[in-house]
């Protein structure tokens, strides 16, 4: 139960209540792009490839909080979207690193 309450506080909850702490700039930031074009506020969260695994030997605890993590963020967009903030998850794959070698080497 520690491994996804840590997990989830990190990745999912920690997106959510991030957001809605810096929901008071992000809307005057959106407001000041209707005087700059390029200007548009916006939140950026960090989700990974193994949101899509089914891979047992993965950790359940981490897939499922990432799959979470890009599941908030959508509702976040519905639930603010009179804000016009915008909103994109990255999901990024494996990077060659130490960190990453017993996984790469076994592809």
């Amino acid at each position: 139960v520690e491994e996804f309450t840590e997990t989830y506080a990190v990745n999912a909850t920690g997106v959510y209540y991030t957001t809605m702490a810096f929901l008071s700039l992000l809307d005057p930031g959106e407001k000041m792009g209707k005087m700059l074009p390029d200007w548009r506020s916006q939140v950026v969260a960090m989700s990974s490839i193994t949101r899509f695994s089914r891979l047992n030997g993965a950790s359940f605890a981490c897939n499922t909080s990432k799959a979470a993590v890009t599941h908030v963020m959508k509702m976040l967009v519905t639930a603010f979207v009179s804000y016009r903030i915008r909103y994109n998850v990255l999901a990024p794959g494996i990077f060659p690193s130490d960190l990453a070698r017993g996984i790469i080497d076994k592809l």
